[in-house]
C-alpha cells in the first residue's frame, strides 16, 4: 500500500517535466526537419514527441539515474537537421527522411555498445571549452533559422524588398514572436508557476496572433504549424523502405555521412545525458552507473528512430523540474513517457492552430538559453588574471568550435571538438609529473628529539630528498622521475622518499620505472620509499615490501632515524642522565639535586598506553630511554602523528592549562620517563621557587621550539 502510494506521488513530477519538453520537442521537430521541405512541417511536431515519449519509456536498466528526463536535445536535433541538408541533396524528401531514422537508430547501437563494454563516461573527456563552443554554435544556428517564421521571407528577400516588412502578415507574426518572448519572461519571474512557462507563452503568444488576425481579416493559413499526425504511433523505420534506399550504390555514397552524423550524435547525446544523470544523482543524493544511463538513452534511441522520431538525451532542467514536482525514482520516468504517448495520440489538433512564428519565439527563448555564460565568465577573467593563458587558452577552443560549427558543419565541429580534446589530453598528460621537491634540511618529521639527533639532521639532511608527484605517472612522463632520481644519486642523497597521494594514475609502464627507480637507489647504497594511498598499485610490489608508507612524516621519520643510525649516534635503549633531559639542560648540579627527590621513574613495555586522550592530565613526563609516539584519529583512521625520543618531554600541557589529554601515547619499544606530578610540582614551588621556575621556563622554551618547527613544516607545505 506505501508503495502505491509513493509511485502515485511520482506521477506529478514526471508529467509536469514532460509537459515542460512539450514546447521544446515541437519547437526542435520543426528545426530538424525543415531541411526536408514544407511536407514534413507537420511530422516535425511529431517527429519531438515521438522522442519525448520514447526518451522516457525506454529505461531497462534501474541503474541509472532515478529522475532524469530525456527528449530531444537542441544540439542534437540540429545536427540531423545538418544531415537532412546533406541527404536531401541527392535523395527525395521520403528517403532523406528514412536516413534520418536510420542516423537515429544508429546512434543508439554506438550508445548500447558504450554502455555494453563499460566505456560510458568517454564523452566525460570532452572538455568544457568545446562543449561551451557547440552550446553556442547551436544557439547561433537555432537563431538565424528564425527570420524566415518570424519575418514571413528569407533574409536575402527582406534585403531586397525591405517594404516586406511593413505587410500586415510580417507585422503579425513579429508582434505574436515579441509577444511570446515577453510572455515567457514575465512567467519566469513567477515563483515555481503551476504550468510551465513555455506553455503560457506559446497559449499567449497564438491567442494574441489569432485575435489580431480575426480583427484585422488577415489569412493565416500558410502561417499555422498545420494538423500535426495524431493516433497511436506506428513503427516507421522499415514501413516501406525505396528500392533508392536499399541501393548497394546509396550505401556506397551515404554509409560515411551517416556513420559519421550517428557518432556525433552520439557522442553529444551521451555528454548531455551524464549532466543531466550527475544532476539527478545530486539531487536524490544516491550516485548511479553512467553505463546503465547510457543503455537507457541507446534503448531510447532505438524505440524512437523506430517510430519516427528525433535523437533522445537527458535534460538537466527537466529532471530538475521533477524533482522539484515530487520525483524520486524511475516511475516519474515512466509516467513522463505515458503522458508523452497520450499527447501523441489525442492532442494533435490542439497544435495545428500554433503559428510558426510563435514557434520561432519560442527557438528565440531557447537559443538565448543555449547561450554559456561560461564564456563571458571567462572573458571577463581575462581583464583580472595575470596568467592569462590558460584562460585565453580555454576562450579560443570555444570560439574556433563555434566558428567551424556555423561556418562549416555539425560533424565537423564535433570532429574538431574530439581534435582538440585529445590535444588538450595529451598536453595534460605530458606536464612535469614531480609536482615539489623538498630537502630532510627544510622539512622534518614530527618527531622531537634530543639536540645531538637534531644536530646531525641539521649537518646531513641533505641526504634526505622528498619527490612529490602529480598528473599521470605513464611512460610520456616517467622517464622524468627517473631522470630526477638518478641526478639526486649523484648528488649524495641516500634516502628518497616519493609521495604518490596526488597521483592520478599509474599505468604498467610507470610501474616499471618506479621498478627501475628501486634497483638504482639499491646498487647506489640508497633507499627509496613510498608513500601512497591504500589502493595504489604500487602497495602490489614485492620489490617494495616493507618501504611503502601510509603517511609521509612515517616515511620521513624512518629515514632520519637510518640517517642517525648511520652516523652511530642513535642510543634509544640507552639511558640518559636528568641532565641530558631538554628542559632541564641549564639546571646546575645542585638544583638537579633539589629537584630529582620530586621524580618518580617509571618503565612501560612496547605498546603501553601512558596517557588517554580525554583524560584528566595530572603528570609530566621526561623520556630516559626510548620513544612515545603520540596517537590520535583522522578520518576514521587511527594513526601515529608525532614522536618523542630520548630527552624530550609529554604531557607538558597539563602544567599550563590542566585540560584533559589532547592523545593517546604509547610506549614504542621499551620506555624510561622520569614523572613529575601536579601535587609534587606544587610542592616544589612552595619549597624550592627558584627550581619551580627553572622548570616552568625550560617548558616555555619546549613549546617556544615546538610552534617554530610546526610553523617551518606549514610553510614548506604551502610552497
Amino acid at each position: 500500500m506505501k508503495m502505491a502510494s509513493r509511485s502515485l506521488r511520482e506521477i506529478p513530477g514526471g508529467v509536469l517535466a514532460t509537459l515542460l519538453g512539450i514546447p521544446k520537442s515541437i519547437a526542435l521537430g520543426i528545426v530538424a526537419l525543415a531541411p526536408l521541405g514544407s511536407a514534413f512541417t507537420a511530422v516535425g511536431p511529431f517527429a519531438g514527441l515521438v522522442s519525448l515519449a520514447a526518451g522516457n519509456l525506454a529505461t531497462p536498466s534501474r541503474r541509472g539515474g532515478s529522475v532524469v528526463n530525456s527528449g530531444p536535445y537542441s544540439v542534437s536535433a540540429l545536427m540531423l537537421a545538418s544531415a537532412a541538408t546533406t541527404f536531401s541533396l541527392t535523395h527525395s524528401p521520403d528517403v532523406a527522411f528514412k536516413l534520418l531514422l536510420l542516423v537515429v537508430l544508429l546512434s543508439g547501437v554506438i550508445q548500447l555498445l558504450l554502455g555494453l563494454l563499460r566505456f560510458g563516461t568517454i564523452a566525460k573527456y570532452i572538455p568544457y571549452p568545446v562543449f561551451s563552443g557547440l552550446m553556442n554554435g547551436s544557439a547561433i544556428l537555432i537563431l538565424l533559422p528564425q527570420v524566415q517564421p518570424i519575418f514571413n521571407a528569407t533574409p536575402a528577400l527582406l534585403l531586397k524588398e525591405p517594404s516586406l516588412l511593413l505587410s500586415q502578415t510580417t507585422l503579425l507574426s513579429v508582434a505574436a514572436a515579441t509577444l511570446t518572448v515577453l510572455a515567457y519572461a514575465l512567467t519566469r519571474h513567477l515563483n515555481r508557476p503551476a504550468v510551465p512557462p513555455a506553455f503560457i507563452a506559446v497559449i499567449v503568444g497564438s491567442l494574441g496572433f489569432h485575435a489580431a488576425a480575426y480583427l484585422g481579416s488577415i489569412s493565416v493559413s500558410e502561417l499555422l504549424v498545420g494538423g500535426i499526425p495524431t493516433g497511436i504511433p506506428l513503427p516507421r523505420l522499415f514501413a516501406s523502405a525505396s528500392e533508392d534506399l536499399l541501393s548497394l550504390q546509396t550505401w556506397q555514397t551515404l554509409a560515411l555521412p551517416v556513420a559519421s552524423f550517428a557518432t556525433s550524435i552520439a557522442l553529444i547525446n551521451s555528454l548531455s545525458s551524464f549532466l543531466a544523470q550527475s544532476f539527478s544523482d545530486t539531487l536524490c543524493r544516491e550516485r548511479t552507473d553512467p553505463n546503465a544511463e547510457l543503455l537507457n538513452q541507446g534503448s531510447a534511441n532505438l524505440l524512437s528512430a523506430l517510430f519516427g522520431g528525433l535523437p533522445a538525451a537527458g535534460s538537466s532542467s527537466r529532471s530538475k523540474a521533477a524533482y522539484d514536482y515530487g520525483a524520486r525514482t524511475r516511475t516519474s520516468r515512466l509516467a513522463g513517457g505515458l503522458f508523452a504517448v497520450l499527447v501523441l495520440i489525442w492532442a494533435g489538433p490542439l497544435f495545428a492552430p500554433i503559428p510558426l512564428s510563435v514557434m520561432g519565439g519560442v527557438l528565440l527563448i531557447l537559443a538565448y538559453g543555449l547561450f554559456d555564460r561560461w564564456l563571458l565568465l571567462q572573458i571577463v577573467e581575462l581583464m583580472k588574471q595575470r596568467d592569462r593563458r590558460e584562460i585565453a587558452t580555454n576562450i579560443g577552443i570555444s570560439l574556433l568550435v563555434t566558428v567551424v560549427m556555423v561556418a562549416v558543419g555539425m560533424v565537423e565541429a564535433v570532429v574538431t571538438g574530439v581534435l582538440l580534446s585529445v590535444v588538450i589530453f595529451v598536453t595534460t598528460m605530458s606536464r612535469g609529473i614531480i609536482r615539489r621537491e623538498f630537502s630532510g634540511l627544510s622539512m622534518r618529521s614530527n618527531t622531537e628529539r634530543p639536540r645531538r639527533e637534531t644536530d646531525i639532521l641539521d649537518r646531513e639532511g641533505d641526504a634526505i630528498r622528498i619527490i612529490e608527484l602529480e598528473g599521470y605517472l605513464y611512460f610520456g612522463t616517467a622517464d622524468e622521475f627517473l631522470l630526477r632520481t638518478d641526478i639526486l644519486l649523484r648528488e649524495g642523497a641516500r634516502h628518497i622518499i616519493l609521495d604518490v597521494h596526488h597521483l592520478k594514475s599509474v599505468d604498467i609502464s610507470g610501474l616499471v620505472v618506479v621498478d627501475q627507480a628501486h634497483e638504482r637507489c639499491r646498487d647506489a647504497g640508497a633507499r627509496l620509499a613510498i608513500v601512497s594511498p591504500v589502493r595504489s598499485p604500487l602497495r602490489g610490489k614485492s620489490q617494495l615490501s616493507g618501504l611503502v608508507y601510509d603517511y609521509l612524516d612515517d616515511a620521513l621519520a624512518a629515514a632520519e632515524d637510518l640517517l642517525i643510525d648511520s652516523a652511530g649516534e642513535s642510543e634509544h635503549d640507552t639511558s640518559i642522565t636528568l641532565a641530558e633531559v631538554d628542559i632541564l639542560s641549564e639546571f646546575t648540579p645542585a638544583e638537579l639535586t633539589q629537584l630529582e627527590p620530586y621524580l618518580t621513574f617509571q618503565s612501560y613495555s612496547d605498546g603501553t598506553k601512558v596517557l588517554t586522550e580525554g583524560e584528566a592530565g595530572d603528570s609530566v613526563f621526561m623520556i630516559a630511554a626510548g620513544r612515545a609516539e603520540l596517537f590520535t584519529t583522522t578520518d576514521g583512521l587511527y594513526h601515529c602523528y608525532y614522536r618523542l625520543s630520548r630527552g624530550t618531554v609529554f604531557g607538558e600541557m597539563a602544567m599550563i592549562d590542566g585540560r584533559p589529554r589532547s592523545a593517546d601515547v604509547l610506549a614504542a619499544g621499551t620506555l624510561s620517563c622520569w614523572v613529575l606530578t601536579m601535587e609534587r610540582l606544587n610542592r616544589l614551588k612552595q619549597e624550592h621557587p627558584d627550581v619551580a621556575y627553572r622548570v616552568m621556563t625550560g617548558v616555555a622554551a619546549l613549546l617556544s621550539r615546538r610552534i617554530r618547527i610546526n610553523l617551518n613544516i606549514i610553510s614548506q607545505y604551502r610552497k
